[in-house]
């Protein structure tokens, strides 16, 4: 450790070392306690940094040569918060005095000379475009002698009357002491002599050459134990000295110990504490995410409840369904009965055709009996064919019943088929109504695919994310021991959200596994929705077939009333021309006329029976068609829907349980942040212990140094009145 600069400013020959590029001198951290030194440079005026913290200047007159230093641009006595400072930086005026010495510095103690007083280095700094050396060098041709500036002078003065007045107290303190410890070994030296002499002789009287000679003898004695004594108190304070440097020397060390240990604890506290920054932000950084994902969540239930909502508004769409379907079964039951009643007026109607028959081929006999009888009478004759067209009109009457008993059935079957109608048409528009149901899924579907795209962006960053927070937490790792616990808890965190992604991948793939589904879903409804459509295509196909086929009976009946009216008008010309005529030849004529139209009449029923036969076969193969595909298309129906009712309660299920594990994780990540913080706040606790414990180390080595100040005065003092008593006594 240097005490002087005469070592470092001086070669091994004694000579000036050549310091011409000598641009800075660091020598902090030693005891040096001035600078005289600085004018064996070579070159000082090439040095422009001068770094002096934690040194042994005590007095401003110390620094006065710095002014050698004409070009010194930056000066260093004590850090800016007041640290590792010097005893001068402590005196009042060390600011001007310094700047006053060195008025060309431009940064004193790692701040810049513009923060202090600017009028003051305005005032004796000289003026721009003067270079240092021109204006301070004391004798120029064109510039008169300048006397020394007063305020510095004053300032100077100032300061040295300071330090005397603080001397002479010390001075004045220990001198008292030194008389009290005097007086002290003068009352017990007075003691013990007056205890161990004996009592005096009687005087003689006095012989003054023996009195001479012994007062010679005693100064003699005096003067050589005066030097005796002179060299032995110096030998005394210069162990003293040698061992208050030593002491000094151990308890600077000490302190500059405990300094750089309370430095690497600062270090430590100030890293400890950005780490702790930086872990708060994360804490929040990840705070902040969790408050994301508890958003998104929050908006993934609102989609999932509007998605349920959809999904019981499709049920009660699907249920309206099944209303109107078994509603329309009930009718298609109705209509089987009213069928049935059709049927069994069908059956009528062709027993009834039947017994015409019958009546015709009795009329036939009655003809051929009525023929033999022609000839017989003519008057039996006449009243048979009375009785003929008795039974003729009969006959007619009957038929015009059955035609308007058929008119009216097929009105009711037009009415039915009008109903019929009426529901294929809702079923068409419930059709439709599903057509948009399955679009709006599709749109769903496709969200849901975006929202699955995003969450697989942010799955990403979040990795990217935690790659940077492992190696944040390596960096960590090395370079605190104490951030080894708040790694271990973010390594677990970490694995946590690791976890959690894993977990969210699989519930994306099971979405995707129910979007599959559900498209599969929607294909098959749009498959059944086109056999809806085709079989609406079959029904209005059947409809205008029953429409053709009653226009065709409708026209066959008007032609059944055509032949009707002309069977009664032959009837009526018969009858006329019968009476007209009156003989047999001519009534066989009308009979055998009569008996050809009764053979197309024959023939006609015949056809109509075939036509109702056909329509009949033709309307129960429709109808048990009709009923197979509405039966295995309602199985179908229900199967489907059970299979998504079972995949939705699956999903609702799932997402319930995401859900709570969701929840679980988010307070497990705010109970892990309110340890984190305890921890924080037991770290500063700890710094502030350390902190307090510093202050306590570096009280005791003030008390210390102060207690060895004193006794080092002390011993001083009663070297120095020992020495005033065998001075004063000689």
């Amino acid at each position: 450790m240097l005490q002087g600069l005469e070592g470092v400013f001086k070669t091994s020959n004694g000579d000036k070392p050549q310091t011409q590029k000598l641009k800075e001198i660091n020598l902090s951290y030693n005891i040096i306690s001035n600078l005289t030194s600085l004018s064996l440079l070579s070159h000082p005026s090439s040095l422009l940094s001068l770094n002096l913290l934690s040194n042994n200047l005590c007095t401003v007159a110390s620094l006065f040569p710095l002014s050698l230093l004409q070009n010194l641009t930056h000066l260093t006595l004590q850090r800016k918060d007041g640290t590792d400072s010097n005893p001068v930086c402590d005196v009042e005026g060390y600011v001007e005095a310094v700047l006053n010495v060195a008025p060309f510095l431009e940064v004193l103690d790692e701040r810049s000379t513009s923060d202090y007083d600017e009028g003051f280095t305005a005032e004796y700094s000289p003026p721009r475009g003067v270079s240092p050396i021109r204006a301070t060098s004391p004798i120029r041709d064109d510039v008169e002698d300048v006397s020394p500036m007063p305020k510095f002078e004053q300032m100077k003065r100032r300061v040295q009357d300071k330090e005397r007045e603080v001397e002479l107290k010390r001075i004045e303190r220990i001198e008292e002491q030194m008389r009290l410890l005097g007086a002290l070994a003068q009352e017990q030296a007075e003691a013990t002599s007056a205890l161990m002499k004996p009592p005096p002789p009687p005087a003689p009287e006095p012989n003054h050459a023996c009195v001479s000679a012994v007062n010679h003898a005693r100064l003699e004695g005096s003067k050589a134990s005066s030097e005796a004594l002179e060299r032995r108190v110096s030998s005394v304070r210069k162990e003293e000295e040698r061992r208050w440097r030593e002491k000094v020397g151990e308890g600077e060390e000490k302190v500059r110990v405990k300094e750089g240990e309370v430095r690497e604890e600062e270090g430590r506290r100030k890293r400890a504490e950005e780490d702790n920054i930086k872990l708060e932000e994360k804490v929040k950084a990840l705070e902040a995410k969790v408050e994301e994902e508890r958003i998104k969540r929050e908006a993934a239930e609102e989609e999932k409840r509007r998605a349920e909502n959809n999904m019981r508004k499709a049920e009660d769409e699907r249920h309206r369904a099944e209303n109107s379907r078994v509603q329309t079964a009930r009718e298609a039951e109705k209509y089987k009965v009213e069928r049935d009643a059709q049927q069994k007026e069908l059956s009528d109607l062709r027993a009834d055709s039947k017994s015409f028959a019958a009546r015709l081929s009795q009329l036939s006999d009655d003809k051929s009996s009525l023929e033999r009888s022609l000839a017989s009478s003519s008057e039996e004759h006449a009243t048979a064919l009375k009785a003929l067209s008795a039974q003729i009109q009969v006959v007619q009457d009957k038929a015009q019943r059955k035609v308007l008993q058929l008119k009216a059935a097929f009105e009711e079957a037009a009415r039915r088929a009008a109903k019929d109608k009426a529901k294929c048409d809702k079923a068409v528009e419930s059709g439709r109504e599903s057509v948009d149901i399955i679009r709006k899924m599709r749109a769903e579907i496709k969200r849901l695919k975006k929202e699955k795209e995003e969450k697989e962006r942010e799955e990403k960053e979040k990795e990217k994310e935690n790659v940077e927070v492992e190696d944040d937490r390596k960096e960590r790792e090395a370079q605190l021991d104490l951030a080894q616990k708040h790694n271990s808890s973010l390594t677990t965190a970490i694995e946590e959200v690791k976890l959690k992604q894993e977990k969210l991948q699989t519930a994306l793939k099971v979405k995707d596994v129910t979007i599959e589904s559900l498209n599969n879903e929607l294909n098959k409804v749009n498959s059944v929705v086109g056999n809806y459509e085709r079989r609406e295509a079959g029904l209005k196909e059947d409809l205008e077939r029953i429409r053709g086929q009653r226009e065709e009976l409708e026209e066959e009946i008007e032609t059944k009333d055509c032949a009707i009216e002309d069977l009664e008008r032959s009837l009526a010309d018969l009858k006329a021309e019968r009476e007209a005529v009156g003989d047999e030849r001519g009534g066989k004529i009308l009979m055998e006329e009569l008996e050809a139209e009764i053979g197309d009449l024959k023939e006609i029923v015949r056809s109509k029976e075939e036509a109702m036969e056909n329509i009949e076969g033709e309307l129960m193969a429709s109808r048990d068609d009709f009923e197979a595909k509405e039966k295995r298309l309602r199985e179908e129906w229900r199967r489907d829907m059970e299979n998504v009712r079972e995949r939705i309660d699956k999903e609702r299920k799932g997402l319930r349980r995401e859900r709570d594990e969701c929840r679980a994780k988010m307070e497990e990540a705010v109970s892990d942040g309110k340890r984190r913080k305890k921890k924080m706040a037991a770290l500063m606790e700890k710094l502030g212990r350390l902190e307090e414990e510093k202050r306590g180390v570096m009280g005791e080595l003030e008390s210390t140094k102060r207690l060895l100040d004193e006794r080092q005065e002390r011993s001083r003092a009663a070297v120095e009145n020992m020495y005033r008593q065998i001075v004063g006594v000689g």
